[in-house]
């Protein structure tokens, strides 16, 4: 009897302290009140259905908090990967811009500009009415080979076949009859038919 006691003075607690609780937000209906009633008179003539309620709530409670756990723990792999993932790509972003600086310097210093102070250079001609300047819209440089107990001196870099045949079609008229389009792949010339790829 004392232990039924106990429960029902541990349940009616229990429903006064959430019913106070409660009430701040919303009043309970008549219909409500009768329930809850109700219930605590069941709870006295079953206390196990108590027991095993809170035993219930308890388990609720202790698997919410198990599974809190869990996300928390996802929560920092995720944020560890996330931060991981953002170092690789700050490295990779500063290693291109590291490649970048290092390109455009290289490419400022093979610029075809005469450096400074004294320097000789050797004119091909001089046309008042022949112009191939439209060739020389970006830099282009005269490299020279020796292969094969032969010179080679070519004008590079062109984008296509086309750019490089029409040169080579204004460079004739200049008298060098022997001007003809070279292809290279990876800095290694290839054999290839100009005729399919200037079209």
């Amino acid at each position: 009897m004392k232990n039924i006691n106990l429960v029902l003075f541990c349940v009616i607690s229990i429903l006064l302290y959430t019913n106070s609780s409660l009430a701040q937000s919303t009043a309970l209906t008549k219909s409500e009140k009768k329930e809850i009633k109700v219930k605590l008179k069941s709870f006295k003539k079953a206390p196990e259905t108590y027991k095993s309620m809170i035993t219930n709530y308890n388990k609720s409670i202790k698997d919410r908090d198990t599974k809190m756990e869990e996300l928390e723990l996802e929560i920092g792999r995720l944020k560890s990967k996330y931060n991981f993932d953002m170092a690789e790509c700050n490295d990779t972003v500063a290693a291109l811009k590291t490649r970048l600086a290092a390109a455009i310097n290289d490419a400022s210093k093979s610029t075809a500009k005469l450096p400074a102070g004294l320097c000789y250079g050797v004119q091909l001609g001089n046309y008042k009415l022949f112009d191939i300047t439209k060739y020389f819209g970006t830099d282009k440089f005269l490299m020279a080979f020796f292969d094969n107990e032969t010179h080679q001196y070519v004008i590079t870099y062109f984008p296509d076949a086309a750019s490089a045949d029409a040169c080579r079609q204004d460079i004739k008229k200049l008298g060098i009859k022997g001007a003809f389009v070279t292809k290279y792949i990876d800095g290694k010339r290839v054999p290839f038919d100009i005729k399919k790829e200037a079209n």
